[in-house]
This record gives structure tokens, C-alpha cells and sequence, in this order.
């Protein structure tokens, strides 16, 4: 989690893929979840963040700002963002950004739940033999 250019870059296609309802995974910095709450398609976002105490220190506030520049209603559950993948209509789109290394591996259980939804977008996702 870091505001550089190749961060931001990075999220740039998770972003473009962002339409209708978006669950996001991980609040991080703010960034994704502002960019595709500025997104005139996006109807409404749902966060999932597993961390209660950073939601608390400024992940509150900071969805509350959104909202008010941009509209677009945004849902906070505090649990385990994997509980959630696919649980929130066909048409929901995931934008995940929550590995804690890169590239990514997916686990058999997250790419059977991954394979399980139509619209994943997985920042640094590889995939193990």
C-alpha cells in the first residue's frame, strides 16, 4: 500500500473495469475506492475491509468525504473481503487489491471462488501450478 505513480498505474484497469455495483477489497489509501466512486457508471460501492481499527482511525471519515464530492452511495462491511466474492449479485464486479506480496498466488479454495463470479479484477494476480 503506497500513493506512488506505479501504484496508481497499476490500479488504472481495475478502475476501468468498475461499473453498476463494485465491491472493493481493501481500503488501502483511499485511492480505488475515490477513482471509482467518481465514475459516473458506478451505482454504488461496497467496501470490505477487514481491519475495524483502521475504519475507526480514518476509513470512516474518509468514505463519508466521498460520498459527499461524489454521490455514489458506499456500504462498509469490516470481515474478510473472500467471505464476500460472489455473494453480491452476478452482476457485481470485485476489484481486489489486498495481498500482502506480489506477484500473488492464489490459493486452490480463492481460485475455485475467483472461477465462481463473472467480473474478478486482481491486482498483481498470478497463478500457481
Amino acid at each position: 500500500m503506497a500513493y506512488t505513480p506505479a501504484e496508481v498505474f497499476t490500479q488504472r484497469q481495475g478502475v476501468r473495469r468498475a461499473t453498476g455495483t463494485v465491491l472493493i477489497a481493501g481500503l488501502g489509501l483511499g485511492w480505488l475506492i475515490r477513482k471509482v466512486a467518481e465514475k459516473k457508471s458506478v451505482k454504488k460501492i461496497i467496501l470490505v475491509e477487514k481491519s475495524e481499527g483502521l475504519m475507526q482511525w480514518y476509513g470512516c471519515r474518509l468514505v463519508d468525504e466521498i460520498f459527499r464530492e461524489t454521490g455514489t452511495p458506499i456500504e462498509i462491511i469490516v470481515d474478510d473481503a473472500w467471505n464476500h466474492l460472489g455473494k453480491h449479485g452476478s452482476d457485481t464486479r470485485y476489484l481486489f487489491d489486498i495481498w500482502s506480496s506480489y506477484p500473488v498466488f492464489l490459493s486452490q479454495e480463492q481460485r475455485k471462488l475467483v472461477r465462481g463470479v463473472r467480473y474478478f479484477w486482481g491486482w498483481g494476480v498470478g497463478v500457481d501450478s
